[in-house]
């Protein structure tokens, strides 16, 4: 065998073994828990192709057959999606977090732009907490202002260390979580 060909055949190899590499990764990426899957195409008319070509994972849910009998009038209207995101897929990171007089602010941001179409790299969040009980959090774009819909809300004048409510933010997933002490 000539020297040409054992090179052939030796970058072939890698390529075949690359491949299933990037299959099982992709796979791997989308063992995810019913109730943790979140509806990758929202919009009617979800077909496999177009799922996978947002770069979605497509796989039916794996309701138990107890589960299936229990939720057989909910499966229509509220049923677990069969598009959803991988675990990988582009999100926001924090890039930095800051308390403020009445909670915090945080600067999100990604370096990968995904399908959607004003797909933003850069948000904002606010997490402001009014009152023992409450909070509001708002997520926008930082450079372009947005009409709000006037909303009255009962005043507040100061932060609030949540009594009631235990809360904190992931920071690697993003995550604002809240719940009662």
């Amino acid at each position: 065998m000539s020297p040409n060909f054992n090179l052939l055949r030796t970058c072939l190899v890698l390529v075949v073994l690359l491949l299933l590499q990037s299959t099982a990764t992709s796979a791997l990426q989308c063992i995810i828990e019913d109730s943790l899957r979140f509806d990758c195409y929202p919009e009617s008319g979800a077909t496999k192709d177009a799922c996978q070509a947002r770069g979605c994972c497509w796989r039916q849910p794996n309701l138990a057959l107890e589960q299936k009998k229990y939720f057989k009038d909910k499966l229509a209207t509220n049923s677990v999606p069969t598009c959803f995101y991988p675990k990988d897929f582009p999100s926001y990171s924090i890039t930095s977090l800051t308390e403020t007089d009445f909670g915090y602010t945080a600067h999100l941001s990604r370096t990968t732009k995904t399908y959607y179409p004003k797909d933003l790299l850069k948000l904002k969040m606010d997490v402001i907490l009014e009152t023992d009980t409450r909070l509001h959090f708002k997520i926008y774009d930082p450079d372009n202002d947005r009409y709000e819909v006037p909303i009255d809300t009962p005043a507040f004048t100061n932060k609030s260390y949540f009594t009631i409510l235990l809360c904190g933010i992931w920071t690697s997933t993003i995550q604002l979580w809240c719940k009662e002490k």
